[in-house]
């Protein structure tokens, strides 16, 4: 999946020997071919038992499940992460002693490296050895480690949904609007990049609201939800914020 490439990316171009990666289909073993011969596995009996650490990047529905089938306990001395934002590592509480989470604070795609390389790792750690033996491997490709509880990291994880995922959402939205109204999306592109800029260079980025429903201009709202007659979910969408935004910037 898009965790274990990027992680094998990241742990191969730092030197680590990966002892060997759980494939069930075959026909996934091509996208890690660059990370040398990695020796692949097709069930969890070939996994190795001495390695030192025991990555699980699968989806948050198939780690408890991953746990309960796997072949042996892991000793004191090794340790097994994964790498979920809004997990907690305490699903690891009955099967080994030594656990926690390396989460990449960032939008993740198979055989794409992110434009902005240097992108934050939050940890979470069963122990302070543990945190510390995380930490120092987490550095070897990444300047930024922020240690957090399980909390915080599912804290964050959701402040990540709403600023990354949402908008990447409401960009399409408007991209989607553009084409049903043979308009060229390129030029919000000025637009975007400038409101992005700037709430990412304020310390507060609601100063930077601007827009109809900020200054409470209701004829303008009403303008815009009757353009999207025709477009129901947007239109939704469009009244939530516009009343959002309000409760946010009340008339003074």
């Amino acid at each position: 999946g898009n965790a274990a490439w990027h992680f094998c990316r990241l742990l191969f171009g730092s030197g680590y020997k990966i002892d060997d990666l759980y494939i069930r289909n075959e026909a996934n073993d091509d996208d890690f071919a660059q990370f040398g011969a990695i020796k692949k596995v097709r069930t969890l009996q070939d996994i190795s038992q001495s390695s030192d650490l025991y990555f699980f990047c699968v989806s948050d529905d198939a780690i408890k499940s991953l746990v309960e089938s796997f072949p042996f306990k892991p000793s004191e001395n090794q340790i097994c992460l994964h790498t979920s934002g809004s997990l907690p590592v305490t699903i690891f509480n009955s099967f080994c002693s030594r656990h926690g989470c390396m989460w990449p604070l960032q939008t993740l795609k198979k055989g794409i490296v992110p434009i902005h390389h240097d992108f934050p790792f939050i940890l979470t750690a069963s122990d302070p050895e543990t945190e510390s033996r995380l930490r120092d491997i987490t550095i070897s490709f990444s300047h930024t480690c922020i240690p957090a509880t399980d909390y915080q990291r599912a804290a964050l994880h959701l402040a990540a949904v709403l600023t990354g995922n949402f908008m990447n959402h409401l960009l399409t939205s408007g991209f989607d609007y553009c084409q049903s109204q043979q308009i060229d999306f390129s030029s919000l592109k000025s637009l975007i990049l400038e409101t992005v800029t700037k709430s990412l260079n304020s310390p507060d980025p609601s100063q930077n609201q601007t827009g109809p429903a900020s200054r409470h201009d209701v004829k303008t709202v009403e303008r815009h939800l009757e353009m999207l007659s025709d477009h129901s979910q947007l239109r939704k969408m469009y009244s939530v914020l516009s009343e959002s935004i309000m409760a946010k910037h009340p008339l003074k």
